[in-house]
């Protein structure tokens, strides 16, 4: 396996840009089948032991003031800490721009594992009542394909990462494949029969957490190193894709060297788009050509719109002295997930529908956890509109002289009374629990250090804090009505491959990093089956 090396001249079976949640399982999924495959990562491979410090001095308020003269964005993510700040990308380096008045917080991660690397590995599936959510109440589209069609992706994905919880049966939140149980802790299982005796609909489950991974790299990509048909490029940002004039397929990618500036070209017969949701569709727009005058995948008119983010929350408090211990939590700092203790799957419109709002939201938290600490949280679905939209700001360009991505994203008045209904459930829960009210602490520092009132809107954080952002490419039946056909592929480029959460068709409520992995796997094995047809 190449680290760096030289590319010019050779032509790559395949080239993957991005090396996160959906570009490490493309890899391996590329590279077991055979094909020589080149993945080009923007940030740097970082050292396993000197690239991960340990928490120190560093991570106090007035580290936290600091890091906002180079990443005033990034420092509003509410998981930012001085340890992990070299894991989140500098703003000043990577601008973007925003409508007046609608801001959107655009949390990213450049380096070899991308964001897997302060993911929390929150990772349920999803369901039928999110994938067919159009033909339950009539709003947007369906995805195109069911649960059942992408069940065994899941599986593949969950026994190669290794992923904690049992068997509820649920069709709202299907089973996966677990190790093995994780247990509750005294105060969550506390929490779990107040609740259940008291709503009867609202079930409290074990998160279901992905094994913590001290190897600090994906397994997926570790597997795809193995196979000595990778070659990983870090420090390559991705300008364009640049297509054929005749036939209007991908023949190659154009990045810059991170380091030195210099441009270069690599030539390859497949691409598979992996950058994370945003920043693939700001590769597409800016792969626009005579061919592909309005982006490539643009001619539908969809290409940039129907975005969206989670809508989120969060409460939290100090439980009384002598509650709560050190429960499930390891010694590792970047041990994110084991901040997780318990789940509540979608309960709103399953069989009823709510009156006030269409989709549903899932409720996770942690009691003592990580210390005498209670908190809650919500991620509920964002409608897609579309009017929400990235385009390209052609006035403004990055450190590279990539044009910078517009962002437009607002909620809408379902987007708010939904939320609104998650808050007045978390409210009823925390009373009929007796737990603290809400410590003032981790706010008061997220006040003092960044100024709250840009940081929330009535009863939302704003769009882009959840750091959930989906869309902008969305998978459809027909080409009218997306970018990308069921399998990822472009619509107007077969040989280009869209494996990210660009191509979800609505966010659903459910952490999506494992359904992106899924559907990446997914979209591997079928362009491999194909290979020979879709890039001759």
């Amino acid at each position: 396996m190449m680290t760096d090396c030289s590319l010019g001249g050779r032509v790559f079976d395949a080239i993957v840009v991005g090396s996160g949640a959906a570009g490490g399982f493309a890899a391996r999924t590329l590279t077991e089948a055979g094909l020589d495959t080149l993945v080009l990562e923007a940030g740097p491979d970082l050292d396993p032991r000197d690239g991960f410090p340990a928490p120190g001095a560093g991570d106090g308020l007035a580290s936290l003031r600091a890091a906002m003269w180079r990443q005033p964005i990034q420092a509003r993510c509410t998981s930012f800490k001085g340890f992990v700040r070299h894991l989140y990308v500098d703003d000043r380096d990577n601008p973007y721009t925003t409508a007046p008045g609608k801001p959107f917080y655009w949390i990213r991660g450049r380096q070899v594992g991308g964001r897997l690397l302060t993911w929390a590995c929150l990772a349920p599936r999803l369901s039928d009542y999110e994938l067919l959510g159009a033909s339950h109440d009539g709003c947007g589209e369906d995805w195109p394909f069911s649960y059942a069609e992408i069940a065994p992706y899941y599986d593949k994905v969950e026994e190669c990462l290794g992923l904690y919880g049992q068997a509820d049966g649920l069709p709202q939140l299907p089973d996966g494949r677990y190790l093995g149980p994780r247990e509750l802790s005294p105060q969550e299982l506390e929490l779990k029969s107040v609740v259940e005796s008291r709503w009867p609909e609202i079930r409290v489950l074990q998160a279901r957490v992905v094994a913590h991974n001290p190897q600090r790299t994906s397994s997926a990509l570790r597997e795809a190193r193995k196979t000595d048909r990778l070659t990983l490029r870090p420090n390559a940002v991705v300008r364009r894709i640049t297509t054929d004039r005749r036939s209007g397929k991908a023949n190659g990618v154009e990045f810059v060297d991170r380091l030195s500036g210099q441009p270069q070209h690599v030539s390859t017969r497949l691409v598979f788009l992996c950058a994370s949701a945003f920043e693939s569709v700001r590769i597409l727009l800016n792969s626009a050509s005579e061919r592909h005058p309005d982006g490539l995948g643009g001619s539908s008119g969809v290409l940039g719109r129907y975005i969206t983010d989670h809508l989120f929350f969060v409460r939290s408090g100090r439980l009384p002295e002598g509650r709560g211990g050190r429960f499930g939590v390891s010694g590792d700092p970047y041990d994110f997930g084991a901040e997780h203790g318990f789940y509540v799957p979608r309960f709103r419109n399953i069989q009823e529908r709510h009156a006030d709002f269409i989709r549903g939201y899932g409720l996770f938290g942690a009691i003592g956890r990580r210390g005498p600490i209670w908190w809650i949280g919500a991620f509920g679905e964002m409608l897609p509109r579309a009017d929400n939209r990235i385009t390209l700001n052609p006035r403004k360009k990055d450190k590279w002289g990539v044009p910078v991505a517009h962002i437009e994203c607002t909620h809408c008045a379902n987007d708010r009374a939904l939320i609104a209904d998650a808050r007045r459930v978390v409210d009823e829960i925390v009373a009929a629990a007796g737990l603290p009210d809400e410590s003032p602490w981790s706010k008061q520092r997220l006040k003092e250090a960044i100024g709250r009132k840009s940081f929330v809107e009535p009863g939302v954080l704003r769009p882009g804090l959840s750091i959930h952002e989906l869309g902008g490419a969305r998978m459809s039946r027909e080409p009218r009505a997306g970018v990308l056909n069921p399998f990822g592929r472009c619509w107007e480029a077969e040989n280009v491959v869209v494996a990210d959460g660009a191509c979800f068709v609505s966010s659903a409520y459910q952490n999506p990093t494992l359904t992106i992995m899924a559907l990446a796997v997914r979209a591997a094995e079928r362009a491999v089956s194909d290979y020979e047809e879709i890039t001759l």
